[in-house]
């Protein structure tokens, strides 16, 4: 009677070992199947801030969300102290800048896929 708690509890750590396994294959998948789409995505932001005489941003220093699909995807980074956010939208497949107002209302109804560099580092 004294060891079944220490069983379950071993039981219950060994299943969430096992789900946090899924979750890391499922995110892995996920950054491959999205990753030229992102990486496009950072090269449009970055020729669109090379006209304004504004610095590179680096992937691994933007957050990145990825709405259905991959139809949106939604950059949040910092530059000259300012927080900046671009929505981009795919059409014909190419990815074109969203203004504020209609990024605001398409991601309002989306659903997300994935997100990169945002939350908890």
């Amino acid at each position: 009677m004294r060891f079944t708690p220490l069983v379950v509890l071993l039981i219950l750590i060994s299943l969430l070992s096992a789900c946090k396994g899924d979750y890391d294959k499922n995110k892995a998948i996920q950054k491959k199947k999205y990753d030229s789409s992102i990486n496009e995505v950072i090269k449009l932001e970055n020729e669109k801030l090379a006209n304004e005489s504004k610095p590179e941003i680096k992937r691994n220093d933007t957050g990145v969300v990825v709405y259905n699909k991959g139809e949106l995807i939604w950059l949040l980074y910092k530059v000259e102290s300012k927080e900046v956010k671009s929505t981009y939208l795919k059409k014909d497949d190419k990815y074109i800048l969203l203004d504020a107002t209609k990024a605001s209302d398409r991601i309002d109804e989306a659903k997300e896929e994935y997100i990169e560099n945002l939350g908890k580092k």
